[in-house]
């Protein structure tokens, strides 16, 4: 679609904004109902409540254009989204999905340190693969800890 001016522009980036959202919305939801830990399900379950004020916003912001809300797909999102997936799911247990759901936004960086590696060789930053893993320790809010329930024997 041509955008012939600055209103028109705009009108886009809402639709933009406003897919993304909905995007991040359904991702949560997701998240929430994988999520094992009660604090992080709260947390989640604030974030989803906030999520829905942000498109409930937006959808004022249409109605005093005088436009239609509309989802124009924001494809970095959509990547974003879909990566968060796809940790989720080749997570071995509870423990380490909950991990994911916090840490997950460092995708592939994150994966290739926390989650069991398949034979692939080397991490994406060229290390060596860890031969180890029920020693490794993970950072958290700053200080060197293990994850809880995060060790396989």
């Amino acid at each position: 679609m041509a955008i012939a001016n600055a209103n028109e522009l705009m009108v886009q980036a809402l639709w933009e904004i406003y897919d993304a959202e909905h995007q991040f919305l359904e991702g949560q939801q997701e998240m929430e109902q994988q999520a094992t830990d009660r604090d992080l399900k709260s947390s989640i379950q604030q974030h989803i409540s906030d999520t829905e004020h942000q498109i409930s916003n937006l959808e004022q912001v249409f109605e005093q254009l005088g436009q239609q809300p509309q989802r124009q797909t924001n494809d970095v999102v959509q990547g974003l989204v879909s990566e968060a997936q796809q940790n989720m799911q080749v997570a071995e247990n509870e423990a380490i999905r909950d991990c994911v759901i916090i840490f997950g936004y460092k995708g592939r960086a994150f994966r290739d340190r926390l989650l069991p590696r398949s034979g692939h060789g080397r991490s994406a930053d060229g290390a060596e693969p860890d031969t180890e893993p029920s020693k490794r320790k993970y950072a958290t809010g700053g200080a060197d800890s293990t994850a809880r329930g995060a060790e396989r024997p």
